[in-house]
């Protein structure tokens, strides 16, 4: 859950408590139940990268920060939305009541076909979308089987030429649609009944019969063709796949599934060939071999909540539920840890980490309680600095809480303020002198600042903040410690005379510092101060 709090159009993330999860080493990020907490089923992603969510209550954009809804007579036809699609021209369409294409120009639905006229609730709402090798969009509704010509502007109904085999008739319900690698069409109809209609007259070439066995009602779910142009059929009893040399679909066992109730909603193949099935088990990534599924993981947490799934460009998919949508990154690259081994000196000092900064050299400083890290990737060597009081130079107290890069020195908050001279090899230290008022606030320093933009450095401290007057990159002689050339402004006021953990300057100029008593925000120009949050401990702002 992310807590944002917006002043004076400044955002500052307060407190963030990871609305994410892990099983193995899969991590599973979930959105905001604020934003999306209704059954989502429908995603897709548009030719501008926006992921699109098909709701109970609307059409939902989102590009990564913000939500857009799209719900309402002036907006799409019905709210309940189930479906969604890209054709490769661009064109994006939803099955919302009706047929409707996205203007990009007006930034508003079009409806291309309105069935909501109609009084029988659902009946004409457009289930799936598909578009064949010449362009043209196939979709379903319950009782009719459509395309549109996007050239010509004309829908066409094809459930007529099916009336010789369905018998249409009031029973009769159309489940699913695909299209496959040889562009014949797919349909699913009556719970147990496919039929292929060819793409050279559009007519039925073949039906089938499922012998689906369920303790539940017989239902076909989906119909999926998969990289190699096999043709899936998930069903209330479990998978199916098409044998194109019997001429027929053939029962696949899924591991761990029983062969009545392990219903199967629906699947969706990675960039990687790894199938991932949504049934009322949960999510599961399996692998097919030799004519068998191989599980790798399973998410149970996705018991009885599962309504659709979806991978868009950039290789993350997307899990539409009951209850919102998750995401899980299919392309990130595995979790590298550092931590410290007692018998290898190539090796973080400590575990207790307080402190972590990439510098301009792409190195990975890392503080702990056990003193400083450099770490270098490339060559992947581990240079440590400890607190030695018999050496000049050295680091002056392991206990670390922030680091940062100022020229070619790295400050290091602390027990102390200190800065290793990059060029050197060398610390040196700050002491905070009662009588200067341009010395450094207090010993303890919590926070570091850097705006590369300004050049301003703030330092948050045990008796409020100060920031870096005059800097130069110079040292004595000699000396131990040596004491930093630095003149500090001081900031005095009631509000910044008390524990500040963190710091930041923003875009405009303004300082917020998290402390012990809420958020001071200091305006450097006119040199005043507003605290926000009274009585509430802030020990983070991004």
């Amino acid at each position: 859950m992310l807590k944002i709090i917006d002043y004076f159009k400044v955002q500052l993330l307060v407190i963030l408590l990871t609305g994410s999860f892990s099983y193995g080493q899969t991590r599973i990020q979930t959105l905001s139940e604020n934003d999306i907490s209704i059954a989502v089923n429908s995603i897709c992603q548009d030719k501008k990268g926006f992921i699109w969510l098909a709701t109970n209550e609307g059409i939902i954009r989102y590009d990564g920060y913000t939500y857009e809804k799209y719900a309402g007579r002036n907006t799409i036809p019905k709210n309940i939305s189930k479906s969604l699609f890209l054709c490769r021209n661009g064109n994006f369409y939803a099955g919302s009541g009706g047929l409707c294409r996205f203007n990009y120009k007006t930034v508003q639905f079009e409806t291309i076909e309105n069935r909501v006229a109609n009084n029988i609730v659902n009946k004409y709402d457009v289930e799936c979308l598909c578009e064949d090798a010449i362009g043209l969009l196939w979709y379903i509704t319950k009782f009719s089987i459509n395309n549109y010509n996007s050239h010509t502007g004309k829908c066409e109904n094809l459930t007529p030429a099916l009336e010789p085999i369905t018998g249409f008739r009031t029973d009769f319900f159309i489940n699913a649609l695909a299209i496959d690698s040889m562009q014949n069409t797919w349909v699913a109809y009556n719970s147990r009944i496919v039929i292929r209609i060819s793409e050279h007259n559009q007519r039925i070439e073949k039906r089938y019969e499922i012998g689906i066995k369920s303790s539940k009602t017989p239902r076909i779910n989906q119909l999926y063709v998969d990289s190699q142009g096999r043709i899936w059929l998930s069903a209330s009893d479990g998978m199916y796949l098409f044998n194109k040399q019997k001429d027929s679909f053939e029962k696949i066992t899924l591991p761990g599934a029983s062969d009545k109730d392990g219903e199967v909603i629906g699947m969706t193949e990675d960039f990687n060939g790894c199938f991932w099935i949504s049934s009322v088990e949960g999510l599961f990534k399996m692998k097919f071999d030799s004519h068998l599924f191989r599980q790798l993981e399973a998410f149970p947490r996705y018991r009885n909540i599962l309504k659709t799934l979806f991978i868009d460009r950039t290789g993350v998919l997307w899990i539409g539920t009951e209850i919102g949508v998750d995401k899980i990154d299919l392309v990130q690259k595995p979790f590298k840890t550092y931590c410290e081994d007692k018998y290898n000196a190539n090796s973080l000092l400590g575990n207790h980490v307080t402190a972590v900064f990439a510098d301009s050299a792409d190195k990975i400083w890392v503080g702990t309680t056990a003193g400083l890290t450099c770490i270098d990737r490339k060559g992947n060597h581990y240079t440590r600095y400890t607190e030695n009081p018999r050496l000049p130079f050295v680091l002056s107290n392991n206990k670390i809480f922030s680091i940062q890069q100022l020229y070619n020195s790295i400050f290091i908050g602390g027990t102390c303020l200190q800065k290793l001279d990059l060029v050197k090899n060398r610390f040196e230290i700050a002491k905070p002198e009662p009588a200067d008022t341009s010395s450094l606030k207090d010993w303890i320093v919590w926070d570091i600042f850097n705006n590369k933009k300004t050049g301003h450095t703030w330092i948050a401290t045990f008796k409020g903040f100060c920031s870096i007057k005059n800097y130069k990159e110079s040292f004595p002689a000699t000396g131990q410690p040596v004491k930093m050339n630095i003149c500090f402004d001081q900031h005095n006021n009631s509000s910044n005379r008390q524990i500040t953990y963190c710091i930041l300057e923003d875009s405009e100029g303004i300082v917020w510092a998290g402390s012990a008593n809420g958020i001071i925000r200091y305006d450097p120009v006119k040199e005043k101060y507003q605290s926000i949050l009274i009585d509430t401990v802030i020990i983070s702002i991004q």
